[in-house]
């Protein structure tokens, strides 16, 4: 009788407030084992899906205690990025390592990043379809993604879900976005599946097509019962900023991208990211009332992942099924880096040489061994997702962490290397291109192996003679220079065109200089990389 007239109290009575806690990850990229940080002690590692689950399960716990709602969500990119996320491309493996994550921990919503396309359509397509194996227990949401009609992927536009706590019950409308940066940088692995906010063809942002549709979307939800919307937005930094202050009927933006750890409010509007590779779980306490969300004081906001701390021991023993099926997968990929390798220097992105120059060489290093004449190769150092460091026991794994993106043909390891020819004119264009570029965006700032020198003139006219003194060993001026990399920087070149109105544009040719639409595959980066150790 008393738990009726509560519930009766609580129906009459719908202006009390009421508080929701966000627990929040974004970024995760298959890093199941954890990822290696330097501190003042070493080098050590920092993570672990079987810690970050034991966290998540026990913050859930004390939240509930203090009567408080709970919502567990991610903001995408939680695929790609270490030797696990092989398991999910094999189509004759029925498993998905990072849903089933999600589903052990009874995640409510996640949304897509732009690495869940890296094993394009067809890679895509796998991905729903275990989704749907699995029984699409956790929905996929992206208010923005839209796709060809023959295609049927468990993914909502939005959804309304219900918490309960006790007699009273919370309803939170969910909202999914990949950002316009995201879909930059996955145009070249995207053909039938797109998003709204962004032209693909055109590679070009639409800001207003993406705040219509998540304005519409949120002002639907809210009509629907929706007591506080949640967007779930694969893009950080302005992205998120942008939005929170368009779109007026979302009180609180989950993101991702950027892999930075931050809180922040804009007007009404709670912001937050949770860093990347499961290092931090994001928390955030929002007090609900007729007057509108805010954001309680009391912290933390970002809860840092402790060595030491307890373990879930189901998701621990389930990363060691999907170590043996890694170490299969290597096999036949005839990726033999046994034992471990020391480096007697670190390599980062700020030392000299640099960790990307570092990995050029050794990839151009392995492509001569296999007699392949090639002068210099070149990559992105958006691909780098870790650097080297100094005395650390480095086995397999570890070494594929630092160059992990992209799969080739049959959703093999790695981006296809592959080789052309460049007048030295063009050369001098794309490095010159290259570097302006990198300055807009920091993802495409390029590596080169050693042996190409050059200097850059900050008072020169671009295209012009800004480039200064470039040189390659052994090779004249008149020379076609032949030149690696891989495919994905490869599908870019056409962007250069675009980028710059047609007043360059670089010749991709074969071996007499003849102008070619497709460059010669080589093997995959990947395997040029971890076997250059052996």
């Amino acid at each position: 009788m008393i738990k009726k007239l509560l519930f009766l109290f609580l129906l009459l009575n719908s202006n009390h407030s009421k508080e929701l806690t966000i627990l929040h990850t974004n970024d995760l990229h298959s890093y199941f084992k954890g990822s290696l940080e330097k501190n003042e002690s070493g080098v050590l590692r920092s993570g672990g899906y079987e810690l970050l689950g034991q966290l998540i399960n026990n913050t859930k716990s004390s939240e509930k205690e203090k009567g408080r709602f709970v919502l567990l969500v991610d903001a995408g990119d939680f695929y790609s990025g270490t030797l696990f996320h092989s398991i999910a491309m094999r189509a004759d493996i029925p498993l998905f390592p990072e849903y089933e994550f999600f589903n052990t921990l009874d995640y409510h919503a996640i949304t897509l990043g732009n690495h869940e396309f890296d094993g394009k359509d067809d890679g895509f397509a796998l991905l729903m379809k275990k989704v749907k194996l699995l029984g699409a227990k956790v929905p996929i949401i992206s208010t923005n993604y839209k796709t060809l009609k023959s295609k049927k992927y468990p993914i909502f536009n939005s959804k309304i879900i219900t918490l309960k706590n006790g007699l009273d019950e919370l309803k939170v409308g969910v909202l999914g976005a990949l950002g316009p940066d995201g879909c930059s940088v996955s145009t070249g692995s995207r053909n039938e599946n797109s998003f709204v906010g962004y032209k693909d063809k055109e590679r070009r942002e639409n800001w207003s097509e993406l705040i219509a549709i998540l304005s519409k979307e949120s002002l639907k939800l809210k009509k629907m019962g929706s007591e506080v919307n949640i967007l779930l937005l694969h893009g950080g930094g302005e992205e998120d900023e942008l939005l929170a202050k368009k779109v007026r009927q979302i009180d609180s933006i989950i993101s991702g991208h950027t892999h930075q750890v931050y809180i922040k409010e804009f007007g009404r509007t709670v912001v937050s990211q949770a860093g990347h590779y499961g290092k931090y779980l994001g928390r955030m306490p929002l007090v609900i009332s007729k007057e509108g969300v805010t954001l309680s004081k009391e912290g933390p906001y970002h809860i840092k992942i402790q060595e030491g701390s307890d373990k879930s021991i189901a998701i621990e023993n389930r990363i060691k099924v999907y170590e043996r099926m890694t170490k299969k997968i290597l096999e036949e990929e005839k990726i033999y880096l046994n034992g471990v390798r020391k480096f007697d220097k670190n390599y980062t992105k700020t030392t000299i040489p640099p960790v990307g120059t570092f990995i050029a060489d050794r990839v151009l290093k392995e492509i001569k061994r296999r007699n392949k004449n090639v002068d210099i190769y070149f990559l992105p150092n958006g691909h780098i997702r870790n650097p080297i460091f100094k005395d650390y026991n480095y086995q397999v794994d570890d070494l594929f962490n630092v160059l992990p993106l992209g799969f080739h043909e049959g959703h093999h390891l790695g981006y296809k290397v592959v080789s052309f020819y460049l007048s030295y004119g063009d050369l001098v264009s794309l490095v010159d291109f290259l570097d302006i570029y990198s300055k807009f965006n920091k993802k495409a700032f390029p590596s080169y192996s050693s042996n190409l020198k050059y200097k850059i003139r900050e008072w020169g006219i671009p295209f012009i003679n800004r480039v200064k003194g470039l040189s390659i060993e052994k090779k004249q001026k008149s020379d076609f220079i032949k030149v690696a990399t891989n495919s994905f920087l490869f599908s870019y070149l056409d962007l250069i065109k675009k980028k710059t109105f047609g007043v360059i544009k670089i010749v991709p040719r074969g071996e007499n200089g003849e102008p070619i639409e497709k460059p010669t595959n080589l093997d995959s980066e990947v395997s040029y990389f971890l076997n250059s150790f052996n």
